[in-house]
């Protein structure tokens, strides 16, 4: 699956939601029409003696209002979900009682949870999600969001207590998928505009608690709401099933490990009450869970937003012999340790990477978009197992995380750090003053690979500030990088990540192609092609390599000086809104900038990494296996 193929997929599968809505809606209508006939001649008695039709009871005034109130009902209900979701996954969870798990907890199921997850992220090239807690003993889990940078992961406290590390992580692989190709937001989207469906069943409910005539009114609307569930489920089961066989998949081709997955999904099968779920709302999001968490199948198979379980198992372990996993849920099973990391590699990460293969790598890193594998996996591994603990124990502390963003954040020019550093012990002391004391000597010799994911890593924990802190953290953000230097892209694109990830914005409607961001793409290539050259010739020369690469006309090399990180912003701004397809080949344009005269530091493998992150393309890690 090409990520950028399944994210084009996942745009006209909105369109086809839509039409799918406009058909259950006309249904709906025309339910609602016959069913409000057949009451009135219930009621005229008259008519009736003299064998009239009932359908022609229901005048074309009294057909109207009813149209536009079923419209009306629907169009409101589901901008007011679309509203009330728009916090994107941390909202999802809360409604479904979740409970944010602290990155510094002490438990050691939670622990081993928030590592897999972490792993999953750092392999993925993208944030790490925060992780949810649901209240519940069955096996589940979901992925919520309307991003990259808002996305959450959810597990109930069964598949915490029951999964052994590798179907953690085969569970946790599914999710991860629907987070990259897409899934994850159509599936939102689907709540908000199925909602003002399943609302006229809910709103014929309350009429019936009235006198005879509204309750007259309330059953047809009770009875087209009843309709309107089926239709919902209808539609979600059309539009989610085969996903969930593809993200098994892709679970498996990311951890290649099949065992994991098949042996979650056999230990559903055999625990009391499997994968269904008791919270309230467990209807409305019923199809973003890892298994069907619907206390029952009130339709049918036909209408289930899952496959059945023996199908699943079948597809990852087709050599399965049909026996389910059972489990005692009053026993309390042991948490076996987390499993080793892998020792660092005895050859360090190279300073710069020939050109011999270079380009086939870069290439492969771009296909590796939103499509992670083992290799990436390992890697991400090595990384947590390399990277400085005191480093790592403050990125999941709350008390020093904003001193060590802010200090990851700190411009390479003295001038412009200088400044910073001011602003800072004026508007943040005790974060200046950790940064300085602590911080400045390990983030100074701090290797370059690395910055990227101790940004991913210390998201979880922003996240979690409180609201006079996350407000003040945010202006502070937005203020040093106003203060940076022109030349700091690198900078500037790591404090994107964390404003989009902390601001949460809503994510961009595609709509450009390439062509018609000509003038934004070339800003945006004029700062890469800068950064790491030594003379304006040679950033000249990787901007003509990049242009030369992509089609349309580009302007010439924008100046340094032009380059502020408020003009990147407004870049960024449109660049984030180019369709799927036309993504892909504004990357390869930047990676050809980086490798123009045949070497490539770094430094600026991991700034194009970071880049492609702020365009919502997650770019893994350069496996050890692939450097040359």
């Amino acid at each position: 699956m090409n990520f950028f193929e399944e994210q084009d997929r996942a745009k006209r599968q909105t369109c086809r939601l839509l039409g799918l809505l406009v058909i259950a809606v006309v249904f709906l209508i025309g339910a609602a029409l016959l069913l409000a006939a057949g009451a009135l001649a219930l009621f005229d008695w008259g008519a009736t003696a003299r064998g009239e039709p009932f359908f022609w009871r229901l005048d074309s005034g009294r057909a109207l209002w009813l149209t536009l109130l079923i419209v009306v009902v629907v169009v409101v209900g589901a901008f007011y979900k679309s509203r009330q979701l728009r916090g994107g996954g941390a909202v999802v969870a809360a409604r479904l009682g979740g409970v944010a798990i602290g990155t510094q907890t002490q438990d050691p199921a939670e622990r081993r949870a928030l590592n897999v997850v972490e792993e999953m992220a750092l392999a993925a090239g993208m944030p790490v999600p925060m992780v949810y807690v649901l209240p519940d003993d069955s096996i589940n889990a979901f992925a919520a969001g309307h991003s990259l940078h808002n996305a959450v992961i959810g597990i109930t406290t069964g598949a915490i207590r029951h999964l052994n590390r590798a179907e953690l992580q085969g569970v946790v692989a599914h999710e991860f998928s629907h987070i990259l190709h897409g899934d994850m937001r159509l599936n939102m989207r689907l709540v908000s505009l199925l909602h003002g469906i399943n609302l006229l069943d809910q709103l014929g409910r309350q009429f019936l608690r009235g006198n005879i005539f509204m309750a007259a009114f309330g059953m047809v609307l009770a009875l087209a709401g009843s309709a309107g569930v089926m239709c919902s489920r209808a539609i979600k089961a059309a539009v989610s099933r085969q996903r969930e066989f593809l993200a098994d998949a892709a679970a498996v081709q990311f951890t290649r490990d099949p065992g994991g997955i098949a042996g979650a999904l056999k230990k559903i099968g055999g625990v009391l009450g499997g994968s269904a779920l008791e919270a309230q709302e467990a209807e409305a999001f019923s199809h973003l869970y890892f298994g069907d968490a619907l206390q029952e199948r009130r339709f049918g198979a036909w209408f289930a937003t899952h496959p059945p379980l023996y199908e699943r198992i079948r597809r990852v372990e087709p050599h399965w012999d049909g026996v389910f996993t059972v489990i005692d849920p009053g026993a309390e099973r042991p948490v076996e340790a987390p499993s080793a990391q892998p020792p660092p590699a005895a050859d360090q990460a190279l300073s710069a990477l020939s050109l011999v293969g270079l380009s086939a790598a870069v290439d492969d890193l771009i296909g590796a978009i939103g499509q992670p594998q083992q290799a990436h996996l390992a890697e991400a591994q090595a990384i947590l197992a390399e990277l400085d603990p005191a480093l790592q124990t403050a990125a999941h502390d709350p008390t020093q995380v904003a001193a060590l963003v802010f200090g990851l954040l700190l411009s390479c020019d003295a001038n412009a750090r200088e400044r910073q550093l001011r602003f800072l012990r004026d508007r943040q002391p005790a974060a200046e003053r950790l940064y300085r004391e602590t911080l400045a000597t390990k983030l100074t010799a701090l290797e370059g690979r690395f910055r990227l994911p101790l940004i991913e890593l210390a998201m979880p924990t922003i996240k979690q500030f409180a609201l006079s802190e996350h407000i003040v953290f945010v202006e502070t953000l937005q203020r040093l990088l106003a203060e940076a230097g022109h030349e700091d892209i690198m900078e500037w694109a790591l404090g994107r990540i964390v404003y989009q990830s902390v601001v949460g914005a809503e994510p961009a409607q595609a709509r450009y192609t390439l062509e018609q961001s000509a003038g934004e793409a070339g800003l945006l290539i004029s700062a890469i092609a800068y950064a790491g050259q030594a003379s304006d010739t040679a950033a000249q020369a990787a901007y003509t390599a990049a242009v030369r690469a992509l089609p349309g006309d580009f302007p010439a090399l924008v100046e340094r000086k032009c380059l502020g990180a408020a003009v990147l912003d407004a870049a960024l701004a449109k660049l984030i809104m180019l369709k799927p397809l036309q993504k892909p080949l504004l990357l390869k344009g930047l990676a050809r900038c980086i490798e123009h005269d045949g070497w490539v530091a770094v430094t600026q493998l991991e700034l194009l990494r970071a880049v492609a992150d702020t365009l919502d393309c997650p770019m893994p890690p350069l496996a050890k296996s692939l450097q040359v």
